[in-house]
């Protein structure tokens, strides 16, 4: 949305000028204001990136689960909120670890708002001495949970975050989003009382690694900001205070002074992303936070979004992307010797994202209570697909729900959970995927995010009428919206969920000599990584009736005695069917002839440009055995 009058071309005019700090985590935020979208959409989201084996669950709340005069609490500092209403209903992507915090993260509530929190971020020694971080203060894990069960629009839930801060303070650091229909806040919670949030603008587009980033403040300006009572003076007494164009930047004069490449890496690559001529590198040590787009810059789409969320450099620097696919691990970058891989950087789309999300929120067109889509992953986006929901949906699928965990490590490992099999469970299956395309990325990486891909596609392409029926359902039966929204999204997430565990199959044996089962019978033999994705041998013999006619070569050889349809029937994601393709290089087929044919003398022939060529086989049994680079038409022959 565009800030109006003066206000709006001081602000869009804010640029952050300041060193990177040092993450404490490696969660990255992303905001694209509508203006720049291909649909008018405004668009935001995070990936949620800690550790690998971190298993996630998606919730809805139910009205009322907090009643008036309920505590919600965070169980690592015991900093509650006493509620004085009861709690609006909402959807969350949360741990299955209550006893750390139930970390809800993202979601709708049934006001239409979304919350988005948080991305940590930690602020320098001298700060913290003027201002430190408070024992019993708000902290992650609970944020997100305080914030969509009581906020009836963005605004109010900035201004609910304000007044908690300034009464119980902040435990850690962290920045955070709100929204609804109308507007997005973007949050900054700096020390243990200081904050400031500001009206995002609709003409530009950020990405937020682990840092503050906001160097240009109107506390004034009430409309468009919202900003702690000494949020200036704690740095002027902490003698951090820095200005930027002759103005107080509090990101400069929060932030720690260490450059941390973790985040110049993510900050560069993911603007690079959405627009290739920006002027930055990988070496720049001042980044923009309200990036202006350049003259190359062409509007962009959630599928660019995604992207971003993904990125191992891909697209951006060719040497970085090459050396990204050669790491298993990205915490120290091991690559599959369990040694660094010299010369790597920390990308967006790193093997520590237990989650991703995306929320677009449409121009117009939609009911303010049900504002978009929240487009979700539960595992990691390089291994699982973005789905997309509606805010008003009133339950997911059992798989979404699953809470096993391994037996967990002590505090300081990472991962702290061991990996663990378990086929119920959509995180797990996404994990298992994910673990064996980190061992060979160069095989697996492209084709398997094509495959994904290509879901979402059909995803994308469909929403905007999803849109007007929701819109419409919602306008006159809003429980037969839920009703629709809450089938919908189970259909499409059991696809996905069915798509996982063909890739799992697949991928358990994909670098193995292995056997694909037709029927009766029949098979074919594969080599390693002919074959990476969910593939059936579709091995059909051909009646009498419907015997192929032989070109005139072949009928000196006699007359048709058996004959089959031979083909690799590719799953096609989103439970779409299946698609026909050759295979990867000679495969060995094995097919079982009917009793009554004779196999003396017999000629097999393959049917190939509208002639039939001779194909060598051997016999063993009643089964014969030849190899091909190509599948479709066989027919015995016999005089």
């Amino acid at each position: 949305m565009k800030l109006q009058t003066r206000a709006s071309v001081f602000i869009t005019a804010v640029f952050a000028t300041m060193a990177l700090a040092l993450p404490a985590h490696a969660c990255t935020g992303i905001i694209i204001g509508q203006d720049l979208t291909t649909d008018g959409s405004a668009i935001f989201g995070r990936t949620e990136d800690l550790e690998q084996n971190h298993p996630k669950r998606l919730l809805v709340h139910e009205a009322g689960k907090y009643q008036v005069g309920a505590s919600i609490e965070g169980v690592n500092t015991g900093v509650a909120h006493i509620q004085t209403k009861p709690s609006l209903k909402f959807t969350s992507v949360s741990d299955v670890t209550p006893e750390d915090g139930d970390f809800d993260e993202a979601g709708f509530n049934s006001a239409g708002v979304a919350v988005d929190a948080t991305i940590s971020a930690g602020v320098s020694e001298a700060i913290e001495k003027i201002d430190p971080y408070t024992e019993k203060g708000w902290e992650e894990g609970v944020l997100t949970t305080v914030l969509l069960a009581n906020a009836t629009t963005a605004r109010e839930g900035v201004e609910l975050m304000a007044k908690l801060v300034d009464k119980d303070g902040m435990n850690e650091g962290d920045t955070l989003i709100i929204a609804d229909q109308k507007e997005i806040w973007y949050m900054e919670l700096y020390s243990g009382h200081q904050y400031a949030a500001m009206k995002y603008p609709s003409d530009k587009f950020s990405i937020m690694p682990n840092a503050f980033w906001l160097n240009k403040v109107n506390c004034a300006d009430k409309t468009n900001f919202v900003c702690s009572v000494k949020l200036e003076q704690v740095p002027r007494e902490a003698g951090t205070y820095k200005e930027t164009n002759g103005s107080f930047d509090p990101a400069a004069s929060y932030n720690p002074t260490e450059a941390s490449e973790r985040n110049s890496s993510r900050m560069w690559s993911g603007v690079k992303t959405l627009d290739p001529g920006s002027t930055l590198t990988s070496d720049s040590k001042e980044f923009p936070f309200l990036n202006t787009p350049s003259a190359q810059f062409k509007k962009v789409s959630v599928a660019d979004a995604m992207r971003v969320q993904r990125s191992r450099f891909e697209g951006v620097d060719p040497n970085l992307a090459a050396l990204s696919q050669k790491v298993v691990k990205d915490t120290g970058f091991l690559g599959a010797d369990n040694k660094p891989v010299a010369g790597a950087q920390y990308p967006i789309g790193n093997t520590n994202t237990m989650e991703a999300h995306i929320f677009q929120l449409p121009a117009k067109g939609m009911p303010a209570t049900v504002p978009g889509t929240l487009w979700q992953t539960v595992g990691n986006p390089q291994s699982a697909p973005y789905l997309p929901y509606y805010g008003n949906v009133t339950s997911f699928i059992a798989p979404y729900q699953t809470v096993s965990i391994a037996d967990r490590l002590p505090k300081g490992n990472n991962p702290r959970q061991p990996f663990m099999v378990d086929d119920s469970s959509y995180y797990w299956l996404a994990t298992e995927v994910g673990h064996a395309i980190e061992k060979d990325r160069a095989t697996l990486a492209a084709p398997v995010m094509n495959y994904l891909n290509r879901f979402e596609a059909s995803l994308m392409a469909k929403r905007p009428t999803d849109d007007q029926t929701l819109a419409t359902k919602q306008a006159t039966n809003p429980g037969e919206a839920a009703a629709w929204a809450t089938n919908d999204f189970a259909v499409v997430s059991t696809n996905a969920f069915e798509d996982l565990k063909g890739l799992k199959a697949t991928l358990r044996v994909y670098n193995t000599t292995h056997r694909l089962p037709g029927a009766n019978g029949n098979y074919l033999t594969v080599g390693p990584k002919q074959i990476v994705l969910p593939t059936i041998f579709a091995a059909n013999e051909i009646g009498a009736a419907q015997f192929p006619a032989l070109d005139a070569q072949a009928q000196k050889a006699g007359k048709v005695r058996a004959a089959w349809n031979l083909g690799l029937a590719e799953r096609i994601p989103g439970g779409a069917g299946v698609q026909y393709v050759q295979p990867n290089g000679a495969v060995s087929v094995s097919l079982k002839v009917p009793a009554g044919v004779r196999l003396s003398r017999a000629t097999l022939f393959q049917e190939q440009n509208s002639t039939w060529q001779p194909v060598k086989y051997t016999v063993k049994g009643r089964t014969i055995t030849f190899r091909t680079t190509t599948l479709g038409q066989f027919a015995l022959v016999r005089a």
